[in-house]
């Protein structure tokens, strides 16, 4: 699978009437979760990224970054991945990455008040969203949506029943940058287990916790995110590594998902403001079928009326 790193696409050539200047910079925020994980052949380990919903979910973008800047979802195991369905994190952390092998207590994230729920917000459950995990009413099996705190939860498939109400109505307020996704989808292929591990709490106090469906590697040690970090929008967001984002990034993005020679300018998706979901918008238009329609903003088809089609030079990959 392609993982669309600013470094990992060449740049295509632009006729040179289609010059343009570089796009406004996006408002979205987007955090980096680096993980533990290194690929076969590779030295340094991969990551996904997350844009953030402020204007549908201000209060879970506030609660999750939170988290982000003051350090504590630095070094957090992945503790629950079911493939299609859920990876999920932000609970727990261990002392170091080796500390697992050494028999030390995982520690309990120190967490924030609990977030009300800001469902319904026009987003929804599906493949690539990230939402906050919650927790049960007391004595009951019934999920609180204003119990939210440190966990969060990539949805692996299309989930859109835990959007409602009977389902525990749990609220969207980010999703995985489409050129990352690969990696999230990547994650699901290591071996899951369950297992009882010593946690410690904020106050010192340690139990053992069951847990379900833990990934591992095979050799041993357990899936990390090792760091979590904000990086610039525009960072992110220029897959050719030239340093702007403009046209020769849109460029490179409908190469890599095998689209016709075609370009466009500026908003793709119609909701005048450029910023990451132009890019999913321009993917899914040239033929990225890893998400459905109902998934993309504003039908990408709609925003590219009237807008100038350009001659590409593009060759096919091998």
């Amino acid at each position: 699978m392609t993982h669309l790193r600013p470094y990992a696409l060449p740049a295509l050539a632009l006729a040179a009437s289609a010059a343009a200047a570089p796009l406004a910079q996006a408002q979205s925020t987007v955090v980096r979760f680096t993980t533990n994980a290194i690929p076969a052949g590779e030295t340094e380990p991969v990551f996904f990224d997350i844009q953030l919903f402020g204007n549908e979910a201000p209060l879970h973008e506030q609660n999750f970054l939170s988290y982000v800047n003051d350090g504590r979802y630095d070094d957090q195991i992945i503790h629950r991945l079911i493939p299609g369905f859920v990876v999920q994190g932000g609970g727990f952390t261990f002392p170091t990455p080796a500390g697992q092998t050494a028999g030390a207590n995982m520690r309990q994230i120190d967490t924030d008040p609990q977030v009300p729920s800001e469902n319904p917000n026009g987003l929804s459950n599906t493949r690539g969203f990230v939402a906050l995990a919650q927790s049960n009413f007391p004595g009951t099996s019934t999920s609180n949506p204003d119990s939210g705190d440190s966990q969060w939860f990539i949805n692996y498939g299309d989930n859109s029943s835990l959007d409602a109400p009977a389902n525990g109505s749990f609220t969207v307020f980010g999703r995985v940058v489409r050129g990352t996704m690969d990696v999230v989808d990547s994650l699901a292929g290591l071996g899951t287990g369950d297992f009882t591990l010593g946690v410690e709490t904020p106050e010192g106090a340690v139990f053992g916790q069951p847990f379900q469906n833990v990934p591992f590697f095979p050799g041993g040690g357990f899936l990390f995110i090792s760091d979590a970090a904000i990086v610039d929008p525009i960072a992110a967001s220029d897959f050719n590594g030239d340093g702007v984002v403009d046209l020769l990034d849109f460029d490179t993005l409908a190469f890599a998902f095998g689209g016709p020679g075609t370009a466009v300018s500026g908003d793709a998706n119609g909701d005048a403001d450029v910023d990451l979901l132009d890019f999913d918008a321009l993917a899914f238009e040239f033929g990225d079928s890893s998400l459905p329609p109902a998934a993309v903003p504003e039908p990408a088809s709609a925003a590219l009326l009237g807008l100038a089609a350009l001659a590409l030079t593009r060759r096919r990959r091998a």
